[in-house]
């Protein structure tokens, strides 16, 4: 998984950086290799924004959200980001089973 870590009209912390780098490890249940993360961390006037931009094979996912303290942002958009790569896994899990099953019928047909 490679990951790039930005940020905008605020300084960078090691601090910041490494929460996101652990609460990113949560998604790697989720990800198929080989993937990339984008996040860019940011402040507009009072509010906090994260970015996601997830790529992976054949996907890309882009989250964003903004609240006043960029800890609760970041956790907001690692949840978002979890529900978001769950869906995506089940769409692929049922397409591949409805192919399978559509072949197997197939079979069956061309047996009789």
């Amino acid at each position: 998984m490679q990951t790039q870590v930005s940020f905008r009209h605020m300084d960078a912390t090691d601090a910041l950086k490494e929460h996101v780098l652990k609460k990113m490890q949560h998604l790697e249940k989720y990800l198929q290799e080989p993937c990339s993360i984008q996040v860019i961390l940011s402040v507009e006037k009072i509010n906090h924004i994260v970015q996601f931009t997830i790529v992976t094979k054949g996907t890309t996912i882009k989250i964003k959200d903004s609240s006043h303290d960029m800890y609760t942002t970041i956790d907001k958009v690692i949840e978002k980001s979890e529900r978001k790569l769950l869906q995506h896994k089940e769409i692929i899990k049922n397409h591949k089973s409805h192919s399978d099953t559509a072949t197997a019928s197939e079979i069956l047909s061309h047996e009789e």
